[in-house]
């Protein structure tokens, strides 16, 4: 065995092999926060343009005052407006607006409002 060498390797200590466990440990932490923090401001942001988007068809109701049955496709997402009379108040109607995610085909909102027809 004239021709083999043996070197001797350096292997790391299990304090050394514990501190790079906990690094990475932190990291992955990290990681995870930011990745759950960019994923629910992504569904705050389409959260607020639903509810923007849904105000603006309530102001153009009350403004053009159209108090009928409509469906309103815009962005993905479908507007139901249901009028119904207010046993309550004369001349009064009610409206629910709900609005559904037309990929998922869910609902996403709903808000009841009160309009005067005088």
């Amino acid at each position: 065995m004239a021709g083999i060498k043996f070197f001797r390797l350096t292997a790391a200590t299990i304090l050394e092999t514990l501190v790079a466990m906990v690094i990475l440990l932190t990291l992955f932490g990290i990681a995870t926060t930011v990745f759950i923090q960019v994923t629910g401001s992504t569904y705050a942001v389409n959260k607020m343009a639903t509810r923007y988007t849904l105000n603006r068809y309530i102001v153009q109701t009350a403004e053009l005052k159209t108090y009928f049955n409509e469906e309103f496709e815009e962005a993905g997402i479908r507007i139901n407006k249901q009028v119904e009379v207010y046993d309550k108040g004369d001349n009064m109607v009610k409206i629910i607006f709900t609005v559904y995610d037309n990929v998922q085909h869910k609902k996403i909102d709903e808000q009841v409002r009160l309009f005067s027809i005088k």
